[in-house]
């Protein structure tokens, strides 16, 4: 399973914790999805690139040659100078990203005006809400499973 860091990042973010092990600093290229590293890496590990706004984002490790490594999903050219965090991030948090991916791709997760509907006097169907009356959203969906990972001070910043 590759997850894009679209959508790891705000999760990790929301928890405030990114699972960060190691660091380096100093001047990058990431050109063709393939980047140049000083730290050893293994393939399908995920690594937070940070120093641009472009390029300020969570990438999976695909395949590996000597010190070059391939990114999943990498498909901005960038240069710059910023700090590489290697990443190691737990099976079962990816799980609960793939399933808050999941919800925010299926009718339930869609935002909606709308909390109850009947059409025809045939078909009715409410939507969850919050205690403000907002339609339930994957923070809400999720809260006690993204409880077990939330920190209250950040370790990196992206």
């Amino acid at each position: 399973m590759v997850l894009s860091g679209n959508i790891i990042l705000p999760i990790c973010r929301y928890v405030n914790k990114f699972f960060d092990v190691c660091s380096e600093q100093g001047d990058y290229i990431l050109k063709d999805g393939k980047i140049e590293l000083k730290n050893i890496y293994r393939v399908d590990q995920y690594i937070a690139l940070t120093g641009t706004t472009i390029i300020n984002n969570i990438y999976k490790i695909i395949a590996r040659r000597g010190n070059v490594y391939t990114l999943a999903n990498a498909d901005n050219d960038e240069e710059w100078h910023g700090i590489i965090y290697g990443l190691h991030i737990p099976q079962d948090f990816l799980q609960l990203c793939a399933d808050i991916d999941k919800f925010n791709h299926s009718a339930e997760g869609q935002p909606t005006a709308y909390t109850s509907e009947t059409v025809l006097n045939v078909h009715s169907w409410s939507k969850g809400t919050n205690k403000d009356g907002v339609p339930l959203q994957w923070q809400d969906v999720f809260k006690s499973r993204l409880n077990a990972f939330r920190v209250i001070q950040m370790s990196i910043r992206i």
